[in-house]
């Protein structure tokens, strides 16, 4: 099961549709005013996960889907009435909710392919603290790491969250934080030139994000 956002484009051959089978479904933001779904969807990561990025569905999960499936068209089929909107939007709901449950079950369940995951994710970020010019090239992002691992950075970001309990972002900072202290610690440089060297424009926002992080001041 696999979820796209506006402006996402998708390509099959005919041949590939012609011997599909499943439920497509598309419906626009606007269908969705005066609803809690207006707000609730831009909420829904996997509308901006990659395509490749898709739900692993169990038996049991796709019974449920296919249900609301047939009861949205179900719906469609039926001549139009004061209800036919109210039903629709709840079936909307009720399918976002189920997967969004079975996206966050997925990320824990799929034991060994995750933990080898964070490994590879922690290894990535060792590497670039180690090896990179922060002075001439940066702080990384969360886009940039995504990257490396032909993943979505909002996909990234929610498998790390449920994973570790903290986002990408999150894990770039503690790495920033321990070589600052290092950088701190292990040499005459002044805070100035620490900061410079970790890529920061400006020493006073590496001292308010090195108090932020630490408590005292670098």
């Amino acid at each position: 099961m696999f979820f796209l956002g506006p402006d996402q484009l998708v390509g099959h051959t005919l041949a590939t549709l012609e011997a599909a089978e499943g439920w497509l479904l598309f419906f626009h933001h606007g269908y969705l005013a005066n609803h809690a779904l207006e707000r609730d969807v831009l909420e829904y990561g996997f509308f901006d996960y990659a395509v490749n990025e898709a739900l692993h569905l169990s038996e049991r999960e796709e019974a449920t889907i296919d249900a609301i499936f047939r009861n949205i068209h179900a719906e469609q089929m039926s001549p139009i009435d004061r209800y036919s909107k109210t039903v629709n939007l709840s079936n909307l709901e009720l399918l976002f909710t189920y997967a969004n449950r079975a996206y966050q079950r997925q990320f824990i369940t799929r034991n060994d392919v995750e933990h080898t995951f964070v490994v590879d994710f922690g290894r990535l970020l060792d590497r670039y603290f180690r090896e990179t010019d922060l002075e001439r090239e940066g702080v990384p992002n969360a886009a940039y790491f995504a990257g490396q691992l032909n993943l979505s950075p909002k996909y990234l970001g929610e498998k790390l969250r449920v994973l570790t309990g903290k986002t990408a972002q999150e894990h770039i900072h503690i790495r920033l934080t321990e070589k600052a202290k290092v950088l701190l610690l292990q040499s005459n440089n002044s805070v100035a030139k620490v900061a410079y060297t970790l890529g920061f424009e400006y020493p006073h926002y590496f001292s308010r994000f090195f108090k932020k992080r630490v408590g005292v001041a670098p």
